[in-house]
């Protein structure tokens, strides 16, 4: 019996005749046999992989569906309450004259928003433990919220210059690793961040 892939590879090779050796080199034959292999064993492969799948998708919807019937009250509430926090940040920066700080404010709005209807994702398949984690990153949005309202437009101002800052590092990033990874150069959009940073 074969322990590796080598062994076998070696064994089929010392089992050809010396006319069919001296016809391939050793690296074509390997090619090949890694390539029959892999055309033999990819429909079993995917066959027992895509029944696996479908068998967890089944499991996990039935986890999923439990979970809401045993929480039903308090995921309509939850989900009533998500509806109407929306409702009140639409209403409430629902205009295209915003200042600084109400920028920020329905950024942040937006953002904890977002991240709530991830949280209700997570809870409604059954990962309490990432919807904490998730949970966790609402509370630091809504620090942010909370700190940037208390200080006021200035603090506001500088918020979202630091966001034009940090766009810029990632853009030079980008750039770093555009050649490398064939992703389109990003130059003049660098540039033009720069004139903005410079100006702020």
């Amino acid at each position: 019996m074969d322990n590796t892939i080598e062994d076998a590879i070696e064994r089929d090779w010392k089992a050809l005749s010396e006319v069919e050796r001296n016809s391939t080199s050793l690296e074509q034959f390997t090619s090949k046999w890694l390539n029959e292999l892999v055309d033999e064993g990819l429909p079993h492969f995917m066959n027992d992989f895509t029944r696996a799948a479908l068998e967890s998708e089944k499991r996990r919807n039935t986890i999923a569906e439990d979970i809401k019937q045993k929480w039903e009250v308090s995921r309509s509430s939850l989900l009533a309450f998500i509806e109407y926090c929306a409702e009140v940040g639409e209403r409430a920066f629902d205009t295209d004259t915003l200042d600084a700080l109400q920028y920020v404010m329905r950024k942040c709005h937006a953002k904890a928003l977002q991240i709530t209807r991830e949280i209700m994702l997570l809870l409604d398949n059954g990962y309490p433990d990432a919807a904490m984690a998730r949970w966790r990153t609402l509370h630091e949005v809504n620090v942010v919220s909370a700190f940037v309202k208390k200080h006021g437009l200035e603090c506001a101002t500088r918020f979202i210059h630091h966001q034009e800052i940090d766009r810029l590092k990632f853009l030079r990033k980008h750039k770093e690793c555009s050649e490398e990874l064939d992703w389109t150069p990003v130059l003049r959009r660098i540039l033009k961040l720069k004139k903005k940073c410079k100006k702020s």
